[in-house]
This record gives C-alpha cells, sequence and structure tokens, in this order.
C-alpha cells in the first residue's frame, strides 16, 4: 500500500513538472518572439501571471514529492533494503531546480528587452 502511494504521488509529482515545463516553454516562445515588441504594461501582465502560476506549479510539484518521500521514508524504516530512492534533499533539489529555471526565464526575458 505505501508503495502505491510513493509511485502515485512521484507520478503526480513528474505530472505537474511537465505542466510546469510547458508553461517555461510558452513563456520564453513569447520572450523571444514578442518581448522586445511588448511594452512595459503588457511585460508587468505577462510576468506577474507568469509569476503566480509559475509558483502555483512549483508549490504543487513541492507537495507531491514532499508527500512521496514521507512515504518512502515509511517504506526505509520499514524496510531497510527498500529501492526507493526520494527523500527531502531529493524533493528540495527538484524544486529549488524549477525555481531557478523560473528565474533565469525571467532574465531571459529582461535580456531580450534590452537588446
Amino acid at each position: 500500500e505505501l508503495s502505491e502511494q510513493v509511485s502515485n504521488y512521484g507520478t503526480q509529482g513528474m505530472t505537474v513538472f511537465t505542466v510546469w515545463v510547458s508553461v517555461v516553454a510558452g513563456y520564453l516562445v513569447v520572450a523571444y518572439l514578442a518581448g522586445s515588441k511588448l511594452d512595459r504594461n503588457q511585460v508587468v501582465i505577462l510576468n506577474t501571471l507568469y509569476i503566480m502560476v509559475s509558483s502555483l506549479i512549483i508549490f504543487g510539484i513541492w507537495g507531491s514529492f514532499k508527500v512521496q518521500a514521507f512515504y518512502a521514508i515509511q517504506i526505509r524504516e520499514s524496510y531497510p533494503a527498500s529501492p526507493h530512492i526520494m527523500n527531502y534533499y531529493v524533493a528540495t533539489g527538484i524544486v529549488a531546480g524549477t525555481a531557478l529555471g523560473t528565474l533565469a526565464s525571467l532574465k531571459f526575458m529582461r535580456d531580450v528587452r534590452r537588446k
């Protein structure tokens, strides 16, 4: 039962992660193609919405992987030879990577607009 929970939350986390990748890719395409043509107000609106959506997605990723880590730790305590590798450090690393990716894409928009 716990193994099933680990699998379910891992799948959920990866699904939410792919949504984040899609949002970032869309933002980068808009930044590259139209970033220099947008006026200041449009950029503020776009960036505000992007940050809000990205934050919600990152929160979802954190929640999914944190719960997955909780169940994986429960399994390892009962069965030390368990192959489950998820833990809070891995979950934190994934969330940090997505947060850095979000910030890097904002910098990309800024760089495109400064050309």
